[in-house]
């Protein structure tokens, strides 16, 4: 997706910045897949947010993980911010995808 707009102060949502958009286009994914060196050290995701840190991610905890062990990645580490709503789900899913002592959690409590 495509988006066009203008970015502008919302003075209905107390100052927060809001996208005004004038026009949105549908576009092409070039490809489905990422290549992945099979011989490459795979990198591990240190600080990852999920949908449960609002308005800080898009991705539940089941796709993160999902895509990690798709990318051959040994271990992720979820740090939602000031809460822990999605350890169940990032536990389930470190299982079906890995073992469950791959997932790293914590809270990133400001």
């Amino acid at each position: 997706m495509k988006i066009r707009g203008r970015v502008a102060v919302d003075d209905y949502m107390g100052g927060e910045l809001s996208l005004n958009i004038n026009d949105m286009q549908t576009i092409e994914k070039e490809s489905d897949s990422d290549p992945i060196d099979e011989n490459q050290k795979h990198r591990i995701e240190l600080h990852a947010h999920t949908t449960m840190t609002t308005l800080n991610a898009v991705n539940s905890a089941s796709e993160l993980f999902a895509q990690a062990a798709e990318w051959n990645q040994d271990a992720l580490a979820i740090t939602d911010n000031a809460d822990v709503q999605a350890f169940p789900e990032a536990s389930a899913s470190a299982k079906k995808n890995w073992r469950e002592s791959h997932l790293w959690i914590g809270s990133q409590l400001r």
